[in-house]
């Protein structure tokens, strides 16, 4: 592996090598970008890691070297958890750069409440609540949780519109058995 990244970095010369998914990993494990910043520090290329989600740093695994030349955040607020969680950082490399998954946000005019709630095909004039959820692997049990909730939604608040928005590396596939009853209660995806 190191070889193959090693190989890569004469052929390519890169300035920086990047990694995305330092702070984000499977429990017990390190980042797969780990060995790929191994790799380009010990060949003397500038290491940057930026940090993928707003939760990532309290809720992944993550190994970070003290040698990593910058760390990208989101917020003030997220550098400081950086500070508080890997002390050995050194406060210089921290950055704030906000969130990149989220700039084409600012680029296009948001959509009003009609035309979001046209493409769901719900009523625009009632209140509605945005369930948002997990991973299969992260949050196995996800479309039980939302199922149940649904039903003591319908229950409560008869009126209220549920609109569930999957995790996009969700294949759908564990919803099939409950999607049928989500629709009876109003739930819409």
């Amino acid at each position: 592996y190191r070889s193959y990244w090693t190989e890569t970095f004469a052929d390519l010369d890169p300035a920086i090598v990047v990694a995305t998914m330092m702070t984000h990993s499977t429990v017990w494990a390190p980042s797969e970008d780990l060995g790929v910043a191994v790799a380009a520090h010990r060949m003397g290329i500038p290491v940057g890691s930026l940090v993928q989600s707003w939760d990532n740093l309290t809720s992944k695994t993550a190994i970070l070297p003290v040698w990593i030349d910058r760390h990208w955040t989101w917020s003030s607020a997220m550098s400081m958890q950086m500070r508080d969680m890997y002390p050995d950082v050194p406060p210089g490399s921290i950055e704030v750069v906000g969130s990149p998954h989220f700039d084409l946000h600012r680029a296009v005019a948001p959509l009003r409440r009609d035309q979001i709630a046209d493409q769901l095909g719900i009523d625009p004039t009632r209140a509605y609540v945005l369930v948002g959820t997990g991973t299969p692997s992260w949050s196995p049990d996800d479309h039980l949780a939302v199922l149940e909730f649904a039903r003591l939604v319908r229950e409560e608040l008869p009126d209220l519109q549920i609109v569930i928005r999957a995790h996009p590396k969700d294949d759908m596939s564990r919803w099939r058995a409950s999607s049928g009853e989500l629709e009876k209660l109003g739930a819409v995806f």
